[in-house]
């Protein structure tokens, strides 16, 4: 009889057991599902891989982020829509690598996008990231093909930023603490017209590094500490500063304020060309009216107001050996988009976490 009322005992309480297991995992079920599960659920506009973490809800119309999405999605593509805005709607999506916002309506990036943004697909014509205390660019291959001007001036580069988009037309890289170009990194910029360098810290360049820009229209190169006094390191760019076809201003080693710019004239002699665009920081009076001739004259009036040697802010107090080590990359890893047609500009606190 005891043996029957054990066994009868064990059952009851192993019955219960049971059901207290059940109802727990049930519980656990619901808790997952009231974190992830309701997360879990792709957006009815939008289609999404089998982990719901790559979402793509492109030419839908949209003017504003879709219900449903996930907070751990790691890709989310909202191209060819109807955005103006999205300040603030993406910082929750903390695990978010890759972004497309292109052909949209937004006129700036969207305010505080997530830290763990490696891709963003944007609209850029023009890249403004002057004013800064950026030290490096990296540039990853074949990304930012549409991008025509880049305005890196008044920063911390040392040396210029290698792989560069290549449909550049215009770059501004005045102001900096330029000592050196890698060769071979100016070799795949085939539309280059306009190249700032003054206000740098270069002593020479190396032999060849301006022989293929083919494009290239005006450079400036004031304001910079040409070796001089080393004949073969400065060998190249002095015959090609005298030489070239391109509008030098402010000529190495104060041979002359403005050399190069010389084309066969009709006559069989040779003219400067006449060009009209100033450095990117530079406010533009209309030169339509201004006769030819006349534009060297105030190009070189113009750049001499623009070349005072740039000294980095907040950086007197330090010694030497300290002065230039801070960490500051600028990783611009975009995917390729197409051109807008207002060119726009942001400062970098609102491009990148740095």
């Amino acid at each position: 009889m005891n043996l029957k009322v054990s066994k009868k005992l064990y059952s009851d309480r192993y019955g219960l057991l049971k059901l207290f297991l059940n109802e727990a995992l049930l519980e656990l079920v619901l808790l997952s599902c009231l974190l992830f599960g309701s997360l879990a659920v792709c957006p009815s506009d939008c289609s999404c891989s089998r982990s719901h973490r790559e979402v793509d809800c492109s030419w839908k119309g949209l003017r504003q982020l879709p219900d449903g999405l996930q907070y751990n999605i790691r890709s989310l593509v909202l191209s060819h829509n109807r955005f103006h805005s999205l300040d603030g709607k993406l910082q929750q999506y903390t695990h978010l690598r890759s972004l497309d916002l292109s052909h949209n309506r937004l006129s700036r990036l969207p305010k505080t996008l997530p830290r763990s943004l490696w891709q963003l697909s944007w609209n850029l014509q023009t890249l403004d990231l002057s004013n800064n205390k950026l030290e490096r660019a990296i540039f990853i291959n074949n990304t930012l093909i549409n991008l025509l001007t880049l305005n890196l001036s008044h920063n911390h580069f040392w040396t210029l930023p290698t792989n560069l988009p290549h449909h550049l037309e215009t770059i501004d890289l005045s102001h900096n603490l330029l000592v050196k170009v890698l060769p071979g990194s100016l070799d795949r910029l085939p539309r280059l017209t306009h190249f700032y360098l003054h206000a740098n810290r270069f002593s020479s360049l190396p032999s060849g590094v301006l022989d293929n820009m083919v494009s290239l229209r005006i450079i400036t190169l004031s304001s910079n500490p040409w070796a001089c006094h080393l004949y073969e390191d400065m060998a190249y760019l002095l015959s090609w500063a005298q030489q070239t076809s391109v509008l030098v201003l402010g000529c190495p080693c104060h041979t002359q304020p403005v050399c190069g710019g010389l084309r066969p004239s009709r006559s069989g002699g040779w003219h400067f060309a006449s060009y009209t665009s100033p450095p990117l920081a530079a406010k533009t009076p209309d030169l339509s009216s201004v006769p030819p001739e006349a534009r060297v004259t105030w190009w070189w009036q113009l750049l001499a107001q623009l070349s005072t040697p740039h000294t980095p802010k907040d950086t007197s107090n330090l010694p030497p050996s300290s002065t230039f080590t801070t960490d500051t990359h600028l990783a611009i890893n975009h995917l390729p988009a197409t051109a807008i047609d207002v060119p726009v500009s942001w400062p970098a606190s609102q491009l990148f976490s740095l």
